[in-house]
């Protein structure tokens, strides 16, 4: 997992990429098992954060140590951050920028690591990309349902704006431009 192309330049990412595979290779490392920290696709798609991911994870499985990529859709965990969980506990609405009919297979980033994991001892799989999501496919108004039940307080799904969205993880990490 490098740091976040949403908060950090590209560039800078990137080549922390070419010198992370040049000291895996130096060290005598077999493989590399790549956090792309959001889906990935096969192609660039116009959004600045997955492009960059997509170049990086490019750049390590053309590198001189194979790697495995582990793709996760989104994580569960980011409702517990600073711009999704005031809104749950004060308010008691999940507010995220997703359509309230979308079905997303939210995945803990503990399951995440244990994929990475596992993936350490599977050298096999090298120059495979992995999308990894939870058991369910939730929508917005089903997802609130389950974490309300969860914790005994009836919750609600919010669609809430991308920009809107945007602007509050940006306060989070100290008022940086965020790249969707």
């Amino acid at each position: 997992t490098l740091p976040s192309t949403s908060f950090h330049p590209a560039d800078v990412v990137a080549a922390a990429a070419d010198a992370v595979a040049a000291a895996a290779h130096d060290s005598g490392v077999g493989l590399i098992v790549f956090n792309t920290s959001m889906n990935v696709g096969s192609k660039a798609r116009g959004f600045a954060a997955q492009d960059a991911r997509f170049a990086i994870r490019e750049k390590l499985f053309a590198g001189p140590v194979p790697c495995i990529a582990i793709q996760p859709v989104i994580y569960l965990d980011n409702l517990l951050r600073a711009w999704a969980l005031p809104d749950i506990q004060r308010d008691g609405v999940i507010r995220y920028p997703h359509h309230a009919g979308l079905e997303v297979c939210w995945i803990s980033e503990d399951d995440v690591a244990r994929l990475m994991i596992a993936a350490c001892f599977r050298p096999d799989l090298a120059g495979r990309r992995f999308n990894v999501g939870g058991r369910d496919a939730l929508c917005g108004p089903d997802l609130a349902r389950r974490i309300g039940a969860a914790i005994g307080r009836p919750l609600r799904f919010e669609t809430q704006p991308v920009d809107q969205f945007a602007d509050r993880k940006a306060a989070v990490f100290g008022g940086g431009a965020l790249q969707m």
